[in-house]
C-alpha cells in the first residue's frame, strides 16, 4: 500500500502552528515574548507559526514543558489544557 509522502508530518506541523498561535493569542504575548519563553529565536518561532519549521520530538517536549501543556496535545488538533 502506498502512503502520501510527508502527509502526517504536514498535518502535525500545521497543528503545532495553530496551537502555538492560539497559546500566543490567549496569553496576549508578542512574538518576541513567546520566543523568549520558548528559548528559541524569533525567526524560528515564525517558521513554526507559518507551518514551515522542522522540529524534533525533543523540541516539542521542550516547548510543551515551557508552555506547561502536554506535548501530544501541542501536536494534535484536539483542545488542550495546561499541565499543573
Amino acid at each position: 500500500m502506498l502512503k502520501q509522502k510527508g502527509g502526517n508530518f504536514v498535518e502535525i506541523r500545521r497543528n503545532l502552528a495553530v496551537n502555538l498561535y492560539m497559546i500566543k493569542a490567549a496569553r496576549g504575548q508578542t512574538l518576541d515574548e513567546l520566543a523568549e519563553e520558548l528559548e528559541i529565536s524569533r525567526s524560528q518561532l515564525q517558521r513554526y507559526l507559518n507551518g514551515t519549521g522542522n522540529f524534533t520530538v525533543n523540541t516539542v517536549e521542550h516547548m510543551a514543558t515551557k508552555l506547561k501543556v502536554d506535548p501530544i496535545a501541542l501536536m494534535s488538533s484536539a483542545d488542550f489544557e495546561e499541565v499543573q
